[in-house]
């Protein structure tokens, strides 16, 4: 079963851009100021998270592993017709987007949770970019706290929910360490302490071949106004006043859980 009945691979005109890592690390403003540079059609509009096309490769991922069930028996048993069909379909949704936000140099698309597909979309499509963020996983896990506070949706913070938040960070790095080899040359670590102060932005142009347009950031017609997650800092300047927050928001029992949890991530990005 080929894509649209065609073997060949669909030509991209532009470089995919992926940014994810772990919530509450900066991905939304990091976007945004990527983004600033869209007037001169090196990038598109900042944009709401693209779910849609993280689902689309969740299901890709979950049926490959499952491959030799009754999955292959659409795909002529062959794993390279299943990932040929599937790196045309998310080619083809790249594509539609590109067009939609005015077929920019680059097409800048941020979901947290898409670092896990980041080696995978580095075999659908060889030519795409990475940026992972990183953040003190101490402020990291106050800020969550802080949207449980605010919310107040049932969900408790204790131990456990500390627990929880630490491993799931680990994994996040775990996954890239083990594919690193498959982007070297394709990716950027974006700490946020040093992004958000502005010492990073050189690095950023470099890698992208863009420009940061601190008056643009956060200009865009088509996002949508987005609520629950956001914090205070959407739509307003760059600024580091979140930055050791964690002393206010957690006690030292907490503190030194994380500390001792996170200890691998907190060494190798030296907080």
């Amino acid at each position: 079963m080929y894509f649209n009945g065609s073997k060949n691979e669909i030509a991209l005109d532009f470089i995919p851009v992926f940014i994810g890592g772990p919530g509450r690390s900066g991905t939304t403003v990091l976007e945004a100021t990527i983004c600033s540079d869209f007037e001169s059609g090196n990038v598109n509009e900042h944009l709401g998270e693209c779910g849609y096309l993280l689902k689309i490769l969740t299901v890709f991922f979950e049926e490959y592993k499952n491959f030799n069930g009754a999955t292959n028996s659409y795909f002529n048993n062959s794993e390279q017709e299943y990932f040929m069909y599937h790196s045309n379909l998310v080619r083809t949704i790249l594509k539609d987007i590109w067009q939609h936000t005015g077929r920019p140099k680059n097409l800048v698309l941020k979901a947290p949770a898409i670092f896990q597909h980041f080696p995978l979309l580095s075999q659908l499509i060889p030519n795409s970019k990475f940026i992972l963020t990183a953040r003190n996983p101490l402020d990291i896990i106050a800020s969550m706290k802080n949207v449980i506070d605010k919310y107040q949706e049932g969900e408790e913070f204790n131990n456990e929910y500390i627990k929880t938040a630490c491993e799931n960070l680990n994994f996040i790095y775990e996954v890239i360490e083990h594919k690193k080899k498959m982007l070297e040359g394709k990716i950027l670590f974006v700490k946020y302490e040093d992004f958000i102060k502005g010492s990073l932005d050189k690095e950023i142009e470099i890698f992208l071949g863009t420009k940061i347009i601190e008056e643009k950031i956060w200009h865009s017609t088509l996002v949508p106004k987005e609520t629950g997650w956001l914090t205070d800092k959407y739509n307003a300047p760059r600024q580091d006043s979140s930055i050791g927050n964690y002393t206010k928001e957690l006690n030292t029992e907490e503190i030194n859980l994380i500390k001792e949890l996170c200890s691998g991530i907190i060494n190798k990005f030296q907080y």
